[in-house]
């Protein structure tokens, strides 16, 4: 039943909405002109695309330097760069591990 009622009240307030911004564009297109109130509703809709592309920028700036990257390349970067590549656990070492490959297959 709750949600119900919520659903009715948010329908309602939608609809008062409507009605308000309709109102409102009769008086002003009346009083403005038909060119002169588009044109703003058209500045006030690129200022808000504007806005919600910087929004969307940010966040996915934001999600992008938080992402870790895989410790496949760091073992190479940070490895010594001396001794023969491992290839079982592909990091630089001596030729002392035992259960070592060192050739490709």
């Amino acid at each position: 039943m709750d949600i119900l009622f919520s659903k009715l009240t948010l329908f309602t307030i939608a609809i008062m909405m409507v009605t308000a911004f309709i109102i409102y564009s009769v008086t002003a297109i009346r009083r403005t002109g038909s060119v002169a109130y588009f044109k703003a509703v058209g500045q006030l809709c690129k200022g808000i695309a504007k806005a919600l592309g910087a929004f969307a920028t940010a966040l996915i700036g934001l999600l992008a330097s938080s992402t870790k990257t895989s410790d496949a390349n760091e073992a190479s970067e940070n490895a010594a760069h001396s001794g023969v590549l491992n290839y079982r656990t592909g990091k630089f070492d001596d030729g002392t591990d035992a259960a070592g490959w060192y050739e490709k297959d």
